[in-house]
């Protein structure tokens, strides 16, 4: 009977231990995060708000294109008016899963009706590291063309 509470003593203590070591070790993280991102928002700090904006104004980018783009990595990095860096590695900078990205970018597509490249001309292409080149890709993107509705007036072709 001993040995039980001994050993239910031991497990809890462990299992209070380890937990305890897992959320320090998650806060350090979290800190550093904030700290790291705290960092390039202050480096950036002469850098003007609309830095961002102009650059790809400039170049003649949608304003559509820049607005969702400027909005979803704001929203990804959880910081208010983080300066935006078009050459900024999505995945180092802001630490995007690419996979989430990706569905973020089949959803403009389809909202802006753009057709996005097949597999094949996909892996032909560079890949997408950059802001920068993110706004590029979606910029080079063809419209859809419309497609052609039948009209229930219209006759159909006879089925063969």
């Amino acid at each position: 009977m001993l040995g039980e509470i001994a050993l239910w003593a031991v497990a809890i203590l462990w299992f209070v231990g380890f937990w305890t070591g897992v959320f320090v070790l998650l806060a350090r993280s979290s800190r550093k995060e904030a700290a790291r991102i705290a960092a390039i928002k202050q480096a950036r700090a002469p850098q003007s708000p609309d830095f961002f904006f102009t650059f790809f104004r400039s170049r003649g980018v949608d304003h559509h294109i820049i607005d969702a783009v400027h909005d979803y990595f704001q929203g990804w990095i959880g910081v208010k008016d983080f300066p935006l860096a078009p050459q900024d590695d999505m995945e180092e900078v802001y630490r995007v899963d690419m996979e989430e990205l990706e569905y973020q970018v089949i959803a403009w597509a389809h909202a802006w009706k753009i057709r996005l490249p097949t597999t094949h001309e996909t892996i032909a292409s560079r890949p997408l590291k950059t802001l920068e080149d993110l706004v590029l890709f979606l910029t080079a993107c063809e419209k859809e063309p419309p497609k052609k509705r039948r009209s229930s007036c219209s006759p159909r072709e006879p089925s063969a």
